[in-house]
């Protein structure tokens, strides 16, 4: 089973670091706020002698960031998952009904990948 945790203070990154398989950052990210976060998630599973296992972690970046460049300056960074909702960024004419739903993740899927 895999463990994923969540939180941002100290206490929580560093339960995070030492017991769980993964990160998921639930504010919305510019990709320069990550770095501090994720060497504090790191000093802790170096600690706890886990920096050799695998490690997700999911966030969801700012409205203004869902471009590829910042897609992949996290990825880089090591963000292994990107949450959204593409139905809020992308514009389409049905928000609300499946269809279009359907129409902004392709759109979306089309800008970033």
């Amino acid at each position: 089973m895999v463990g994923v945790g969540s939180g941002h203070t100290d206490v929580a990154l560093k339960r995070v670091g030492r017991r769980c398989d993964g990160w998921l950052g639930a504010t919305r990210f510019a990709p320069g706020e990550l770095e501090a976060i994720l060497e504090r998630i790191d000093a802790a599973r170096e600690e706890a002698g886990r920096l050799d296992r695998p490690f997700d972690i999911m966030i969801s970046v700012s409205k203004r960031h869902h471009e590829r460049d910042a897609v992949a300056e996290v990825a880089a960074k090591g963000v292994t998952g990107i949450i959204s909702a593409p139905w809020t960024i992308v514009p389409t004419e049905h928000p609300a009904s499946l269809a279009g739903k359907l129409r902004a993740m392709d759109d979306f899927a089309a800008k970033l990948f």
